[in-house]
């Protein structure tokens, strides 16, 4: 660990420490990917430059998109809280 935190109190990692919450999270969407339990995924990844990027392998439909928007606005919310 790095020790920083950002003004919030975020820990700040160094570029290319790995963050074992994303490593487990990854660790359990293959197995659930393995098992056929996955049938899709929609991704953003915040790279360790601070890049962001997006992909998709699903077929698109007014559920995943439904399920997008409600995540956008959980988080906007709770980038509101956290001012």
């Amino acid at each position: 660990m790095s020790g920083i935190v950002s003004l919030r109190g975020e820990e700040i990692r160094p570029p290319g420490e790995p963050n074992p919450d994303v490593v487990e999270l990854i660790a359990k969407l293959m197995t659930m990917a393995e098992s056929g339990e996955i049938r899709g995924i929609i991704a953003v990844v915040e790279h360790s430059d601070e890049a962001v990027s997006s992909f998709t392998r699903i077929k698109t439909s007014f559920r995943t998109v439904g399920a997008l928007y409600q995540r956008a606005v959980e988080m906007s919310m709770e980038m509101e809280d956290n001012e």
